[in-house]
């Protein structure tokens, strides 16, 4: 019997939002940016999706926190939507996962 692995949660990666990032301009960016990330890896563009999650993480500083971030990027796969809907996103980037349905 093989147990699945539950995928993490966006809520760490407000918390470190959060602490990090003073301004909300720069804030929402961030969390504007994952979320496309997220949608080009939903829609095919795997390696491009994968890269634009990566970058707003090492920008964060990756090396810190290698284990969660790690933990995000691996679980990509399956879970855009839910990590772009649990960031809160523009209504614009979030309603792009929904047009699509």
């Amino acid at each position: 019997m093989s147990l699945m692995k539950t995928p993490p949660t966006t809520a760490k990666l407000l918390t470190i939002l959060d602490a990090q990032i003073v301004s909300p301009y720069h804030r929402v960016m961030y969390i504007d940016a994952f979320a496309c990330g997220c949608y080009l890896h939903l829609e095919g563009q795997k390696d491009a999706g994968y890269k634009m999650c990566e970058t707003v993480l090492k920008a964060l500083g990756f090396d810190q926190r290698k284990t969660y971030f790690n933990s995000l990027l691996n679980s990509l796969e399956g879970n855009e939507e839910a990590f772009a809907y649990g960031l809160n996103a523009h209504t614009e980037i979030n309603g792009l996962f929904h047009s699509r349905k």
